[in-house]
């Protein structure tokens, strides 16, 4: 009878184990799953902002240097946004790191002779736009391949 006891108690105890052990598989896939959806969305706002800002550059750029003020402050602020939603991506991983890239978007947007009173109006098919395109698509190709990169697709 004392052997029956134990059996029972061992099997509670496995029972207890096999349950932890179970809850702790699915909370570690959840917490993967939530921290791809939260990559995801911060790559999205990175991808939203990048447009932001081509489309500011490109607006700073074809006016006249007395009217274009606000403008380069508006441009200043997303270029800041850009860089803190890097340093949130850079801090889920360090594959994530993504600061030569941002670095690269903000010389090409406000390099050169930004805010300079000498500045006259760029052209439609300045280089200047040319270059911040090459420069947001780098940045942009950069988070989609580690993206990829650490969560692959599951092909179903």
């Amino acid at each position: 009878m004392a052997e029956d006891g134990w059996i029972k108690i061992i099997i509670a105890g496995a029972q207890i184990v096999f349950a932890a052990v179970g809850w702790k598989i699915i909370s570690l896939g959840n917490d993967k799953r939530e921290t791809r959806k939260e990559v995801r969305t911060l790559f999205n706002e990175i991808r939203a902002l990048t447009n932001q800002i081509e489309a500011k550059a490109f607006e700073y750029y074809l006016l006249e240097p007395n009217k274009s003020g606000e403008c380069a402050t508006q441009l200043k602020r997303l270029v800041k946004q850009l860089a803190a939603l890097a340093t949130t991506a850079a801090r889920y991983s360090a594959k994530f790191d993504m600061s030569l890239e941002v670095a690269t978007v903000r010389m090409k947007a406000t390099g050169g002779d930004f805010e300079s009173a000498d500045r006259k109006p760029s052209g439609c098919n300045d280089l200047l736009f040319r270059e911040l395109a090459a420069a947001v698509l780098e940045l942009l190709d950069k988070c989609e391949a580690v993206f990829a990169n650490c969560y692959p697709s599951r092909q179903r």
